[in-house]
């Protein structure tokens, strides 16, 4: 691991680096540096596929993988719930917060699907409130 650069938010590999993506040192998933998407260890080829297919060239699934190990990248991203700090790196939103639970959406039409389906018996609210999410 003497190519691996930790600091206090990303841990850097330097083919890591070459494909615009870094590690969450909070959470142990990527985070590719253009989008400020976070992604697991099983969708780094397919982000790059629908996201930067000029990058794709480099790429090398059995190096990709061997890292992935290496640097115990999840295989999957992690469930995080209720009101917490910013996960550094990825790109925060405005959002809207349901007002009977915990659900979160960028968009009005998804808060009232959500709403319709989740609350049924309850009023619909003339609004909901702003939050930001990411």
């Amino acid at each position: 691991m003497a190519d691996v650069r930790v600091e206090p938010h990303f841990i850097h590999h330097p083919y890591l680096d070459s494909l615009n993506l870094v590690v969450n040192a909070e959470f142990c998933f990527l985070v590719c540096q253009v989008c400020k998407e976070g992604i697991d260890a099983t969708s780094g080829r397919a982000h790059l596929v629908n996201k930067h297919p000029d990058i794709l060239s480099s790429f090398d699934q059995g190096c990709f993988n061997g890292i992935m190990s290496q640097l115990r990248v999840a295989t999957s991203l992690p469930a995080i719930s209720g009101p917490r700090s910013e996960v550094y790196g990825l790109a925060v939103f405005d959002a809207l917060a349901c007002n009977f639970c915990t659900t979160v959406y960028t968009k009005q039409k998804n808060m009232r699907e959500h709403h319709g389906v989740k609350h049924p018996d309850m009023p619909i609210p003339q609004n909901w409130r702003s939050c930001k999410a990411q």
